[in-house]
């Protein structure tokens, strides 16, 4: 069953676009809306490459709803009409913050939390200027005491 060529692009964004949000996207430590892009870019040009192997040469019109156009064009501009549904509904289910807040998350996870430590010591900070101890050192999990490893 030989399908239109519109529809072999369809069908291929829509194939890459399952694997990537119900594969690739959900299995990322650090969900964050540069690491997205970065494997979405990946995703992308993965997209339309294959569609270039399938279409370049054949010199074949591509209508979209007010224009005829090119592979290329056609691909792109599909991909990116069928993706941005899924892009929201995955970035709203995951927390994700379209805001410059989401890449300075992103910035003190990677530097093993520094942000985290300097929060920490605006909070405990006395109000005469001083820092409290228990900014010191941080804080770590203790093991239980004898007694109640004994119950």
């Amino acid at each position: 069953m030989q399908f239109a060529p519109q529809t072999q692009i369809l069908i291929l964004n829509a194939a890459i676009l399952a694997v990537a949000y119900l594969g690739i996207f959900p299995s990322l430590r650090d969900k964050t809306l540069a690491r997205i892009m970065t494997v979405d870019l990946v995703v992308s040009v993965l997209a339309v490459g294959v569609a270039g192997a399938l279409f370049w040469g054949r010199g074949l019109p591509f209508d979209m709803l007010l224009f005829s156009t090119n592979w290329a064009v056609f691909s792109i501009v599909t991909l990116m009409i069928m993706e941005a549904p899924l892009f929201y509904l995955f970035a709203k289910k995951h927390g994700i913050s379209l805001t410059d807040e989401d890449r300075r998350r992103g910035r003190a996870a990677a530097s093993g939390g520094d942000d985290v430590k300097s929060r920490l010591r605006e909070l405990t900070r006395s109000e005469d200027g001083g820092v409290s101890v228990a900014t010191a050192r941080p804080v770590t999990a203790r093991a239980p005491c004898r007694a109640a490893r004994q119950r």
